[in-house]
């Protein structure tokens, strides 16, 4: 949080400290920077691919569909109840908040199915068409174009290969670490949850480091005080450590 500033160079120059627990600090400091740390001005541009050599974090997909396409347990439930056959094209989904919480979601991924199954299902359909005057009516017009295929997500990201580490982009400033973990049972992430696909072990380990998670915290956007995690500000300006195999094992 910004206090004061000055078109003038003046001083002296304070930063404050908050804790959760305790009296609340106040350093005064020669020079504060744009990320309102005592230190020279250098500022971490964001980056289309990773700075090492390491696998892409990517987005979800953003679906863009009014709530038609995205079903809570129990709207899946009833969908499923009065339409069996709609059950083979619901996949797990999730945005960032849903997996920090563990919250159950699905969606309808049509991207593989048949227009004759697809008519066979009137109820699913029906969400479709409202999907269609949905995306027509938006100010938007990339959004409007997307209403030729309203069975479909407005971004079609879905993870390749058998697993992934999904990292939330929205996440609490009182956490120490970044909630993240592997999915292996073929959810589709949400443009709120990051992934990296046929990420192991070690990736885990340097993403839940401290060092790594500094990292975000000194870099990171904010919503209010939240941690705003981005692949191209956080991941891929991150610089990873070039581990012996002993050491890689280790972490």
């Amino acid at each position: 949080m910004i206090i004061g500033f000055s078109y003038q160079d003046e001083r002296p120059k304070y930063l404050f400290e908050h804790p959760k627990e305790g009296e609340s600090r106040r350093y005064q400091v020669e020079h504060i920077n744009g990320y309102l740390t005592a230190a020279p001005d250098v500022f971490v541009e964001k980056r289309a691919k990773p700075l090492c050599e390491v696998v892409p974090m990517v987005a979800g997909g953003k679906p863009t569909e009014g709530g038609n396409l995205l079903l809570w347990q129990e709207e899946k439930d009833e969908l499923v109840a009065k339409e069996p056959a709609a059950e083979k094209w619901i996949r797990p989904f999730s945005m960032g908040a849903e997996f920090i919480n563990g919250k159950p979601r699905y969606c309808l991924w049509l991207v593989d199915c048949p227009p004759p199954e697809l008519a066979h299902l009137p109820l699913v359909l029906e969400r479709v068409r409202r999907v269609k005057e949905m995306r027509q009516s938006s100010a938007k017009a990339a959004t409007r174009k997307k209403a030729d295929t309203p069975w479909l997500f407005d971004e079609i990201r879905p993870p390749q290969g058998d697993n992934y580490i999904a990292v939330p982009a929205v996440s609490s400033e009182r956490r120490k670490y970044v909630p993240i973990g592997f999915v292996d049972n073929g959810m589709i992430p949400g443009n709120k949850l990051f992934f990296i696909p046929n990420a192991g072990l070690y990736e885990f380990g340097v993403l839940t480091s401290q060092f790594h998670n500094a990292w975000m915290r000194a870099v990171a956007g904010r919503l209010e005080m939240r941690y705003n995690y981005g692949n191209t500000t956080v991941y891929n300006t991150f610089i990873w450590p070039d581990p012996t195999p002993e050491q890689k094992r280790a972490i």
